[in-house]
């Protein structure tokens, strides 16, 4: 089995500036979160049982 390559050629990964990635949205993934995840507080008391 050969060892697969480590020069840093392969593992090179471009630094990208601010201006580069573009205008981020705010709470854009937030409707699908409140949707499907679900959350269960339970009371010390129940969580003994």
């Amino acid at each position: 089995m050969k060892k697969t390559s480590t020069n840093k050629a392969d593992q090179d990964i471009p630094v990208l500036k601010r201006e580069q990635l573009g205008k981020g949205v705010r709470g854009k993934y937030f409707q699908q979160y409140a949707e499907q995840s679900n959350v269960v507080v339970l009371k010390p008391e129940i969580m003994k049982v």
